[in-house]
C-alpha cells in the first residue's frame, strides 16, 4: 500500500488527505482529528509510521529522512528516544497506545478485562533505568491514575533499549489470624533479642501467635516482636544484670543503639498484625518482613514487605532485583510507605507484567 503523506510543523505532523486520515485514524487510532478535516500526529506516531513505511513526511516539499526526524524530535524532547521505543513496542504488540493528554503520564491505552469484559484504561509512564525512583512520587501517580479511573503501568527502558513493564497499585493486605491477649511475662533483654522462659506462655506465643523461635526451654523474640508485646502489655523486660523492669522509653533507648530502623519498621509490623497477618523477618529475601495470611506451619508467606519513608530513593536495578526475586518465590512485593504525618502505612504492590 502506498504510504500516506504529512507536513511537518514544529512539534507535529499534519495529514490532510481524507483517505490517509481514514486509514490512520479510523482504522488504527493514530493522531487526533481537527475541525478543518485534518489529522494531527505526534512526532512519536509519525516516526513509527515512517519506520513502518506507512507515512512520508515533508517539510516545504522536501521529504524528511528518519534520522532527520530523530534529530528534530530529540531537540524538542531529550527523552524522545525512550518514549519512541516503548510506543513502537506496544504498537507492534497490537496495543493501540496513544499519547496521554494528562502531562503526568506518557501514553494510555484501553483494553477489555478478559474475565469481566469491563473496559480498563491503563496509564503508561516511560522512565529511563537511570532515573532515581521515589516511592512517594509513585504513590501519588497511582492515586492520580485511580482518581481518573485508570491503572498505572511503568515502562522502564534500560541502556540497551530493552523494556521492562511494571504494574503498580495500592493494596490492603489481609490475613485470617486472630490476636489473643495473655498475662504479662518477664523477658530478658539481650543486645538484639529478648528471651523468655515461661513454658506455658512460650508455648502459646509460638504455637498460637507464631511469635519468636524456640530457644532451649524458652523462646527468643526479635526486638520488633518484643516491642509489640510490651506495647500490648504482655511482656516486661529486664536486663541480665538485674531484675528491674524496663520502661518503654528505656527499652526503646536500648533498641535504638542496635537497630535504629526499628521505629520505621514497627508501625508496619503492628499494622500487619492488626490485619490478621503473621509477620516474620524477610532477611532471607532481602526485605524487612515476610507475611503469612494463614498459619506459617501450614502455608508459605504470601507477601514480602519492605518498609520505607517518604524520603526513600533507590535505583531501578534494585527494584528490578526485588521484584524478580519475589516473583521467583511466588510472593507479592509490597513497599510499606510510612509518611511522617500519617500513622497507617500505605502498601504499594509492584509487579512485573507482560502488556
Amino acid at each position: 500500500m502506498k504510504p500516506g503523506s504529512g507536513e511537518l510543523t514544529s512539534n507535529e505532523v499534519i495529514v490532510s488527505n481524507p483517505k490517509d486520515i481514514g486509514r490512520l485514524f479510523q482504522k488504527s487510532k493514530f493522531g487526533q482529528t481537527r475541525s478543518n478535516n485534518s489529522l494531527h500526529l505526534t512526532l512519536i506516531e509519525s516516526m513509527f509510521l515512517i519506520e513502518e513505511q506507512k507515512l512520508n513526511v515533508y517539510l516545504e516539499n522536501k521529504k524528511i529522512r528518519f534520522d532527520e526526524m530523530v534529530s528534530h524530535a530529540t531537540k524538542l524532547d531529550p527523552s524522545f528516544e525512550e518514549k519512541f521505543v516503548v510506543f513502537r513496542d506496544l504498537r507492534k504488540r497490537g496495543i493501540q497506545v496513544q499519547t496521554s493528554k494528562d502531562p503526568l503520564f506518557t501514553f494510555y491505552c484501553e483494553k477489555k478485562d478478559e474475565e469481566t469484559l469491563e473496559k480498563l484504561t491503563y496509564f503508561i509512564m516511560v522512565i529511563s533505568e537511570r532515573e532515581i525512583p521515589s516511592i512517594f512520587n509513585l504513590k501519588k501517580m497511582i492515586q492520580h491514575a485511580t482518581d481518573t479511573k485508570g491503572l498505572l503501568r511503568l515502562a522502564i527502558v534500560d541502556e540497551e533499549g530493552d523494556i521492562t513493564y511494571y504494574e503498580l497499585e495500592i493494596v490492603a493486605p489481609q490475613g485470617i489470624n486472630h490476636n489473643h491477649t495473655y498475662n504479662p511475662i518477664k523477658g530478658i533483654l539481650l543486645s538484639n533479642r529478648v528471651v523468655i522462659f515461661d513454658e506455658l506462655t512460650c508455648d502459646r506465643l509460638y504455637k498460637n501467635e507464631f511469635f519468636g523461635k524456640p530457644f532451649g526451654d524458652g523462646l527468643q523474640l526479635s526486638l520488633v516482636e518484643a516491642l509489640y508485646l510490651i506495647k500490648k502489655e504482655m511482656l516486661h523486660c529486664v536486663l541480665p544484670s538485674n531484675n528491674n523492669v524496663l520502661s518503654i522509653s528505656s527499652f526503646t533507648d536500648h533498641v535504638a543503639k542496635y537497630q535504629q530502623d526499628i521505629f520505621l519498621r514497627y508501625p508496619v509490623f503492628s499494622d500487619l498484625r492488626s490485619k490478621g497477618l503473621i509477620v516474620k523477618t524477610g532477611f532471607k529475601f532481602g526485605t524487612h518482613f515476610r507475611a503469612y495470611q494463614k498459619s506459617p506451619f501450614k502455608s508459605h508467606a504470601e507477601y514480602l514487605i519492605h518498609t520505607i519513608d517518604n524520603t526513600y530513593e533507590t535505583q531501578w536495578s534494585e527494584i528490578s532485583r526485588a521484584v524478580r526475586l519475589a516473583h521467583a518465590v511466588n510472593k507479592f512485593l509490597l513497599f510499606a510507605l510510612i509518611e511522617h504525618e500519617k500513622i497507617t502505612p500505605t502498601y504499594l504492590n509492584i509487579a512485573r507484567i507482560r502488556p
